[in-house]
């Protein structure tokens, strides 16, 4: 049964909400238990599957993957599945309890899709869907639950030239602080049929997909949203170009300042952050420390998060790379300098030789403290043959947050896949933070969440002043004696857009003593609830406190 989704009006000082309070809080599970994430794809029916392997006629274009959309296109509380390939976009419709509908959304089908990005970019309401795409973009506009295409009268279909405009991973934001979602687009390589397809090895006999530093770099592009219905370029304006080659795009308020920040990943080219100015952006990511490694190396940037792992109330930001490169976690030290401290956490020990893209912050047991989910997947099919301790499939791995390290959480029962895209929502409504992991050979993993929880909140923020959707509302929590900080967003991962709501564990607690929330828009709510377990709706209202 669907859990009801509860209203709250922001002007009220608290809200019980009466129900069950069961849950425990969890045990932290350790290397080697079974994992609290089970195989939910077989019985769920989704049966969307890709195959892109061409053997030694597999090129640059066949290997970075597909992406997924989490969008509650039909506002029925239960979030939905879009799913992008060759040739095929195809939508599923949540009908509770893990089971999944295949519907016609009337999304366009022809195109090598890549990423998607979700927002409510005219604030009507309903969520809307774009695509970005190897030739190919698309922006749908929410029709109370079918869509229509605007992508021309947006001005957002891809400029023609000597090489396709290469779009991988996208995502919106308030940029401008205008209330109105803008878009940012990471493009990839110039690349096409003229260009090298094959590079050799070391060995005579073994060919091999050419490294991104063959093609010459695309750069990614900010297109500012003229209230809902047109966008404008304004990537030199706003000096948002960055190094080129990106594959990743998360959004976080880094410095506290209360803009949005946008940190971009790029393959094998210096990461870029840009500090919001307010008009302008700066780019940092060099004199920040988030461009490089720890040891100062460039790496294939692919995949990346923001979360507060240390709950020193700053974001941090996890960024995903190629085998034989340390996956980069930056500890937020100052908001414009940073600490890679992915080796002391432990995660680069465990994923040195994995080919990662896909990466998601989440609190899969509810205790307060956020886990770490990485979808990994060579390039190569052939790997083995010139790398032996490689392969084509690999591990999806969870890592569980101790406190001060992340741990490996058990062996996943389901295999290894070629894994790209991980996004993340309660799929079941249950207080347990679900995954999906695209999948480049094969069906996508549904990764139900049956781990033994704590206590949770789970919130959907509606904006009436601000953006609709809320994206950059930061949440305080106050429950059991601690802090937790989030940022409402639908972006980051990899090729991925993720449910606008946040799901907040608790741990012991039964209830919140305070909630803030800092709306885009500038204005403040504060609210206290009771009784948890539950999931809420907080709207905007015009009566909210300026601070």
């Amino acid at each position: 049964m669907r859990l009801p989704l509860w209203a709250v009006s922001v002007a009220a000082a608290a809200m019980v909400l009466t129900g069950c309070t069961s849950a425990r809080p969890a045990e932290g599970p350790s290397a080697g238990t079974a994992l609290p994430l089970v195989e939910a794809t077989a019985a769920s029916g989704v049966e969307f599957q890709l195959h892109r392997a061409r053997g030694t006629q597999t090129n640059i274009l066949d290997t970075i993957g597909h992406g997924v959309a989490i969008i509650d296109y039909n506002r029925d509380d239960l979030p939905d599945l879009v799913f992008t390939g060759l040739d095929q976009v195809v939508a599923y419709r949540n009908l509770g309890g893990f089971r999944f509908q295949r519907v016609d959304l009337g999304l366009r089908q022809p195109g090598c899709w890549a990423g998607a990005a979700i927002a409510d970019v005219n604030n009507d309401g309903w969520p809307d869907l774009y695509l970005a795409g190897y030739g190919c973009a698309a922006l749908y506009l929410n029709q109370h639950g079918t869509f229509r295409d605007v992508t021309r009268a947006a001005g957002l279909v891809p400029a023609r030239g000597k090489y396709p405009e290469w779009g991988t991973s996208a995502g919106f934001a308030d940029l401008d602080g205008d209330s109105w979602a803008d878009l940012v687009v990471c493009y990839y390589l110039d690349f096409g049929p003229q260009s090298q397809q094959r590079c050799s090895t070391h060995l005579p006999h073994v060919t091999c997909v050419c490294p991104p530093k063959v093609y010459p770099p695309q750069r990614p592009r900010v297109y500012r949203n003229l209230r809902g219905t047109r966008f404008q370029d304004v990537t030199d304006a706003w000096a948002l170009r960055g190094h080129g080659a990106a594959l990743g795009v998360a959004f976080q308020d880094a410095d506290g300042d209360g803009r949005t920040d946008v940190a971009v990943a790029n393959d094998e080219r210096p990461g870029d952050l840009f500090l919001n100015r307010g008009g302008k952006f700066t780019e940092i990511g060099a004199t920040s420390g988030t461009a490089y490694d720890r040891q100062g190396l460039m790496h294939g940037g692919m995949g990346m998060d923001w979360a507060d792992v240390d709950g020193d109330r700053k974001p941090d930001l996890v960024v995903t790379t190629f085998a034989s490169e340390d996956k980069n976690l930056y500890r937020n030290l100052t908001g414009q300098q940073f600490d890679d401290v992915g080796w002391r956490w432990g995660i680069t020990g465990p994923t040195r030789g994995d080919v990662s893209f896909g990466v998601r912050f989440l609190d899969f047991d509810n205790d307060g403290r956020v886990d770490l989910l990485v979808a990994s997947g060579h390039v190569e099919e052939n790997a083995h043959e010139s790398r032996p301790e490689e392969s084509y499939a690999e591990p999806v791995r969870l890592f569980h947050h101790t406190g001060n390290t992340f741990e490996p959480v058990g062996e996943a029962p389901w295999g290894s896949l070629v894994g790209r895209a991980v996004a993340t929502a309660d799929l079941d409504n249950d207080g347990g933070i679900d995954a999906i992991v695209t999948n480049l050979e094969g069906r996508p993993l549904l990764l139900r969440n049956v781990a033994d929880r704590g206590h949770w909140l789970g919130v959907r923020l509606e904006g009436r002043q601000s953006n609709r959707m809320a994206l950059g509302a930061r949440v305080e929590v106050h429950a059991g004696g601690n802090v937790q900080v989030f940022e409402a967003h639908t972006a980051g991962s990899y090729m991925a857009a993720n449910d606008p709501r946040l799901l907040i564990g608790l741990g012991a607690a039964t209830s919140v003593e305070q909630l803030i929330v800092r709306w885009p828009g500038g204005g403040q709510s504060r609210l206290t609830f009771p009784a948890v377990d539950r999931w809420v709706t907080i709207y905007e209202e015009a009566s909210s406190s300026e601070g």
